[in-house]
Formats: C-alpha cells, structure tokens, sequence
C-alpha cells in the first residue's frame, strides 16, 4: 500500500488512505505506516487498534503522505473511551456504518449500537488527531 501511496497512482487509493511517519520515542527511529483517514479542515482524525500510536503522546510532530502531498502536523491520541465513541459517532453520522467496518470496528446491522455495546464494540480502538501545519 506504501508504494501505491507514494506513486502517480495514489489518487485510486488517497481519499481514504495516507501514510504518516512519525519517530519511535524510544528508538529513535523512522516509521511509516499507511492510515485510514477522514479529514476535517486542517485536522485529520484516525482511529487505530495497534500500538504504534503510544508514541505520539503529548502532542508529537509528524508528517503524512496526503493525496500526494507531503505536509507536517501535530498528532495527539486519545484512548478515553468517551471521547473515541465522539469521534466514532461523528465518523459514522457522516461515512455511514458500513465505512465504519472498514476502519475494524466490529458494528452488526445498520446502525451504530448504543452504551456498553458501543464501549464492547470500541474496545482497544483509539482516535488520532493531527493538525495539520501550514
């Protein structure tokens, strides 16, 4: 996905895909990842399940690959259940449910489920906002 990302052919792919590249905290390291995105103005919001996003805490510079454009930006993760089932709520009032089972939420039927189902639902999932830098 990296490759297609990063090729003339990116716009097949680049309205629901980027990559972001941030630094390990404790290696030191490059990494890039692709992401699934939805942008807001100058911010972007991802959610994720894996473990990558511990090393963005407090606010940490990144770059992201985005339709073909480099730009830098500050990303912050929230793992508070409260406020990733806001970001799943406004995600799924504008992209529907069956996008929302694109981004690995474990959603049944045609509705986004409400209380302990969505807290079950939204286990491990944290929400990425990055704010994007002139």
């Amino acid at each position: 996905m990296e490759r297609l990302l990063r090729s003339p052919l990116h716009g097949l792919v680049s309205d629901s895909l980027m990559l972001i590249t941030f630094t390990g905290r404790k290696s030191g390291r490059e990494y890039t990842t692709p992401v699934g995105y939805r942008r807001e103005e100058d911010t972007l919001v991802v959610f994720t399940h894996s473990d990558w996003w511990k090393n963005l805490r407090g606010g940490h510079p990144v770059r992201v690959l985005l339709r073909g454009e480099e730009r830098s930006g500050v990303a912050e993760p929230s793992a508070d259940p409260a406020d990733v089932a806001d970001h799943v709520r406004q995600f799924v009032e504008r992209e529907g449910v069956e996008k929302a089972r694109r981004i690995g939420l474990q959603v049944e039927g045609d509705r986004l489920p409400d209380g302990e189902a969505l807290a079950e639902a939204l286990d491990g999932t944290v929400v990425i906002e990055i704010e994007l830098q002139e």
